[in-house]
C-alpha cells in the first residue's frame, strides 16, 4: 500500500471556443462550465478500467466518496491515487482535445499531488 495523496482542488474552468476564444454557453444560455468533480466523477470515473476488478470498483467507490465529502484538499489512499492516475495519463476512450486543453489544470493537480497534506504547512 502506498502513502496517501493529496491534491489541491482547482478552480472552476469556463470553457471557450479555442479558434475564437468566445465563451461557449450550455443549453441555458449559461457559460458552460467545468468543476475538478465533474471532470474526475464524468470523465475519469467512467473509464472502463474503473469497471473492470472489484478492487478498481472499490478504489472508484472511495474516490468518489472522498469528492461527495467536499472540500479544498482531497485525500486519497495511495493505490486509489495511482489508479486514477494512471487513468488520467492514458483513459481508454481518450479526451476530446479541444476541451482537454482548457482543463490541464485538472491534470496538473492530479499529477502533482503531494504525500503531505499542504494544510499543515
Amino acid at each position: 500500500m502506498s502513502l496517501p495523496r493529496y491534491i489541491q482542488v482547482p478552480a472552476d474552468i469556463t470553457l471557450v471556443d479555442i479558434a475564437t476564444g468566445v465563451t461557449l454557453m450550455n443549453a441555458g444560455s449559461a457559460p458552460l462550465t467545468i468543476s475538478f468533480k465533474s471532470f474526475i466523477c464524468g470523465t475519469l470515473l467512467k473509464d472502463p478500467k474503473f469497471g473492470k476488478t472489484v478492487s478498481n470498483v472499490i478504489a472508484g467507490a472511495g474516490i468518489r466518496a472522498v469528492l461527495e465529502a467536499g472540500g479544498q484538499v482531497l485525500k486519497l489512499d495511495g493505490d486509489d491515487y495511482e489508479l486514477l492516475k494512471s487513468v488520467l495519463e492514458a483513459p481508454e476512450t481518450g479526451y476530446r482535445a479541444e476541451v482537454a486543453i482548457q482543463i490541464v489544470p485538472f491534470f496538473r493537480a492530479i499529477l502533482d499531488a503531494t504525500t503531505t497534506d499542504p494544510r499543515t504547512g
